[in-house]
């Protein structure tokens, strides 16, 4: 069994200009909107994003909405030998990225090997840098974010009532009516005004005090649920800590067997999501 990592990705106009021309195809805002995921897709079936001299990529399989792959970078590995010397080897630790594109969903799960990849999060990285440039030549960006548990943040409040200096919200422009419908605050028109694709809301008390943050608020709170479910992150400063605290750190994570992304079995798949898109 191996444990996945989940992170939520968001696709975005680049511009909110009515007309743009791509490759010699003059799309409306609302055909950008229309074929955001259609353009993503077809950016993974490329099979070149990853694969370099240093890392391999090799595709499981892509059907649906589903796309999966293996991860293998470059290492080096001492073996000991018969006659007590060591020797220096290639290595090539691999792990399993999977993709759910359906515009409802949007998630991608990474599996955890610490000898391939430091953390999950690098490779999440590795792919946004890869593909923002050709979404960006097709008038789209993306936005990456982990999925976490709202009861992170607000056992953390618990913890430290009294404590608490400042929170800070940075949320993704919304473009998931399913996991934005919670917001008290309308990103979705900050976006369009201003072409804002993050959006970030600061609570700070005065000197010498401290923030009351209450689960029955509901503004509080529907922010909270929306950057839980990869629509942002959330920092929080305690006092007597040097650094801010992170929600996002704490990601999401499910236990799956590999073979089943061979095996190309979507019910399968589905299956394996449902807990999380409750």
């Amino acid at each position: 069994m191996a444990t996945f990592e989940l992170f939520r990705y968001q696709l975005l106009p680049a511009s909110q200009e009515h007309q743009q021309d791509l490759f010699g195809e003059s799309l409306t805002l609302d055909q950008i909107k229309e074929k955001k995921n259609e353009i993503f897709w077809g950016l993974l079936q490329e099979g070149a994003l990853f694969n370099s001299e240093k890392l391999l990529q090799k595709t499981l399989f892509s059907d649906g909405y589903w796309f999966s792959i293996k991860l293998a970078p470059k290492r080096k590995t001492v073996i000991n030998k018969p006659d007590f010397r060591s020797e220096s080897v290639e290595n090539w630790p691999h792990i399993t990225v999977f993709i759910n594109n359906d515009p409802t969903v949007q998630i991608i799960g990474v599996s955890r090997n610490q000898r391939a990849f430091k953390d999950s999060i690098s490779v999440v990285r590795t792919l946004e840098k890869r593909i923002s440039r050709p979404l960006r030549d097709r008038g789209l960006t993306v936005q990456f974010q982990s999925i976490y548990e709202q009861t992170e943040f607000w056992q953390l409040m618990e913890r430290q009532r009294g404590r608490v200096e400042r929170v800070r919200f940075e949320m993704i422009s919304p473009n998931m009516a399913n996991i934005s419908g919670v917001l008290k605050v309308d990103l979705r028109r900050l976006n369009q005004e201003s072409n804002s694709q993050k959006t970030s809301l600061e609570l700070e008390a005065v000197a010498g005090s401290s923030l009351q943050i209450d689960q029955s608020d509901g503004l509080i709170s529907s922010c909270v649920d929306y950057s839980a479910n990869g629509g942002g992150d959330i920092k929080v400063k305690i006092k007597g800590f040097k650094k801010t605290i992170r929600t996002s750190t704490s990601v999401r994570t499910i236990e799956a067997d590999e073979i089943i992304f061979e095996d190309a079995n979507c019910e399968s798949l589905d299956l394996l999501l449902k807990g999380v898109l409750k």
